[in-house]
């Protein structure tokens, strides 16, 4: 059992917004994902705990670290085994070039650095590189993402190495606090053999407890056979 590339994004959604920190400010993000799925009579099991630091380079340029952890369960008849420990270290730059009125465009280059332990499937033993083009409509009370990226999956596997992603989110902003997100996405493949994509549809909820101070919580459901059919997902977010 392998995990895909960790995105990082405002949890519990996959999908990126145009938005940025401003010159000076940071935010940093705690999640946790828990997913589990019965597969030809084993379960399957993994669980992704990140810290993510965005810093704002400038008003429309930030530098964003995620570092994750993961634990991988695999349990049968006759056997469990188990894998934890740090994954593949992130560093990105959302880049917001294009910004009027309630429209932002931003560019969002990245790799991942190979700390995660290959031989327990937590890392890919190679640097990886990634893009993303992200367009972000968010008239008050609603918004709307779009996020289209492309992806060096460097690996020792002979697993595809060009991958693609694409996903589009919505949010709804209740009673000022509230914002009720949906996320709906696809991604390609590594995997040869497999089918083409995995896809994936999210519902969740982020409360704004304070103007610095967000909690969230959200549930993913896999459209395909790839991936863990079912993914609990909880995070928190501090600014400042």
């Amino acid at each position: 059992m392998s995990v895909a590339p960790v995105m990082r994004a405002a949890h519990p959604l996959i999908t990126e917004d145009a938005a940025t920190q401003g010159k000076g400010n940071s935010q940093i993000e705690l999640t946790t994902e828990y997913g589990r799925e019965d597969r030809d009579n084993e379960l399957l099991t993994a669980s992704v705990t990140q810290a993510v630091l965005s810093y704002g380079v400038r008003d429309n340029l930030d530098l964003i670290l995620g570092v994750p952890y993961l634990r991988l369960t695999s349990t049968s008849a006759d056997r469990q085994s188990i894998a934890s420990g740090g994954g593949d270290v992130g560093v990105d730059l959302k880049w917001r070039f294009f910004e009027q009125g309630d429209l932002g465009i931003a560019v969002k280059p990245g790799i991942t650095i190979p700390t995660g332990d290959r031989n327990k499937e937590l890392g890919s033993a190679r640097v990886r590189s990634g893009i993303y083009l992200v367009t972000s409509y968010t008239p008050d009370p609603w918004g709307w993402h779009l996020h289209v990226g492309y992806l060096n999956y460097n690996n020792v596997e002979g697993d595809r190495r060009s991958l693609w992603h694409l996903s589009t989110a919505g949010w709804y902003v209740l009673a000022k606090r509230y914002k009720f997100v949906v996320d709906i996405g696809a991604d390609a493949s590594p995997e040869r053999e497999a089918d083409s994509y995995y896809a994936f549809a999210i519902a969740g909820l982020i409360v704004s407890v304070t103007d610095k101070f967000d909690i969230d919580i959200g549930y993913r459901r896999a459209l395909t056979e790839l991936g863990l059919a079912n993914t609990l997902l909880a995070g928190l977010a501090v600014r400042w």
